[in-house]
């Protein structure tokens, strides 16, 4: 479960309870919190670094990307996970198993998405 969805499940059980019960102000302040830590994203990280195919450094300027391959950006933390589409998994399975895409099965789906989700659960704690 996520921090997110714990906070959901969260003000629902207190929106809930207050339904029920004598509203409390604590309650009331609890549900705002978590509301509003909801609505803090994470705004767009900025790198911390950059390398190419021989170096590394903490200033972008101090490498050249024309003899020694791109300069790519580093980051203290991944990138939220990006999920594949539908048409994206097709392309996937009809490459490695050099079939057409009408040969695709729906279980071949099922298990592409299955190993989306472990490779979430194992990248995201």
């Amino acid at each position: 479960m996520t921090k997110d969805e714990a906070l959901k499940m969260a003000i629902e059980a207190m929106i809930f309870h207050t339904e029920q019960t004598r509203p409390l102000k604590v309650t009331a302040v609890a549900i705002q919190a978590c509301k509003e830590a909801l609505a803090e994203q994470p705004t767009t990280q900025e790198p911390v670094a950059w390398m190419n195919d021989i170096a590394f450094s903490m200033e972008k300027d101090e490498l050249t990307a024309d003899k020694f391959g791109d300069i790519i950006p580093l980051y203290t933390h991944p990138k939220e996970w990006q999920g594949l589409s539908d048409e994206k998994i097709k392309l996937v399975i009809t490459t490695a198993l050099d079939i057409n895409v009408i040969d695709i099965t729906k279980e071949e789906i099922v298990v592409a998405y299955a190993i989306e989700a472990k490779l979430r659960e194992k990248n995201n704690g």
